[in-house]
C-alpha cells in the first residue's frame, strides 16, 4: 500500500514544501502572513521571518522586527560617513 499524503492548503503566499507551509524565496513572514520583501531588503532564502531579513547599503529601519524600510537620504543623518562604518552600522541594528 502507498501512503499518500492529504492535500495541504496553506495561507496566501505560502506554498507546500516538504508537506510544510513555507514562504519563497522574496517574500517575508511577517505577522503570520507571507509577504513580499520591502525595497531595501535581502531576501535570498526561503521561509525568512522579518527579524532574519538584511537590509541593503543605504536603507535603514527602526527595529529588526519593523517591515518599513526607508531609505537613507542623508549618509550622516543615518550616522553613516563612508559605506564600511555604514555596513558595520546595519549589522548592529539587526
Amino acid at each position: 500500500m502507498i501512503n499518500v499524503e492529504s492535500p495541504r492548503t496553506c495561507g496566501d503566499g505560502f506554498t507546500v514544501v516538504s508537506g510544510e507551509c513555507k514562504c519563497a524565496v522574496g517574500k517575508v513572514v511577517f505577522e503570520g502572513a507571507c509577504t513580499i520583501c520591502p525595497d531595501g531588503t535581502i531576501c535570498n532564502a526561503p521561509n525568512l521571518a522579518i527579524e532574519s531579513v538584511s537590509i541593503n547599503s543605504g536603507y535603514w529601519r527602526t527595529s529588526n522586527s519593523s517591515i518599513e524600510v526607508l531609505k537613507c537620504s542623508n549618509k550622516k543623518a543615518c550616522g553613516c560617513e563612508d559605506d564600511k562604518k555604514e555596513e558595520k552600522l546595519r549589522v548592529r541594528r539587526e
